[in-house]
């Protein structure tokens, strides 16, 4: 079988697992375990998925999610596209991704996605949670923030994002330049 045709059953198999409603569990479904979890080029195909049918990324999350680290950088790669709220879903995920992996491999994940994270430090625009019961913050959430938190995170397995997020946006402005400078001078 050509690598085109394997390629075109793949997406054929991801697109009917995702469209499935009765397909809750993805780490259950033995077809998802036998004919998508096991190719690498998987999580590519999901991601582009996503990206074509907003409407399919909370579904392709959680297969994402039960892949190892093949996953994130197809998913950074996504971050280029213009929409704020997309980046921040797919910061999330990436987290989601480094978090719930059985051994921490945060630093290894950073350099990965380095290259497609450091454009996002300068980004200004703000994103609302949409998430039910998003944790209240009393300012403005950004791009830039969201990023931020991402490589710190990454960084430090025990940091801990909640001072940064309670202060004021000028004050997370000098956080986040400063660690710009930082990339920049290490660069």
């Amino acid at each position: 079988m050509s690598s085109a045709s394997l390629s075109s059953e793949l997406e054929t198999t991801i697109r009917r697992l995702l469209d499935d409603e009765t397909v809750e569990d993805f780490a259950a479904n033995a077809e998802f375990r036998q004919k998508v979890l096991n190719r690498p080029e998987a999580a590519s195909v999901l991601v582009d998925l996503a990206v074509s049918d907003n409407g399919r990324l909370q579904r392709a999350a959680s297969m994402l999610c039960l892949f190892d680290r093949t996953a994130v950088k197809p998913l950074a790669a996504s971050l280029s596209r213009p929409d704020p709220l997309w980046r921040s879903r797919v910061l999330n995920l990436i987290w989601t991704l480094a978090h719930a992996a059985e051994f921490w491999e945060g630093p290894a994940i950073l350099e990965d996605i380095r290259g497609f994270l450091v454009p996002l430090l300068s980004d200004q625009s703000v994103v609302s949670p949409d998430y039910p019961y998003p944790p209240e913050i009393l300012r403005d959430y950004r791009v830039c923030d969201e990023a931020y938190v991402l490589w710190r995170n990454l960084s430090y397995r025990q940091y801990d994002d909640s001072l940064f997020i309670g202060m004021a946006s000028d004050e997370r402005d000098v956080e986040i330049s400063t660690l710009r400078t930082q990339v920049d001078g290490v660069a």
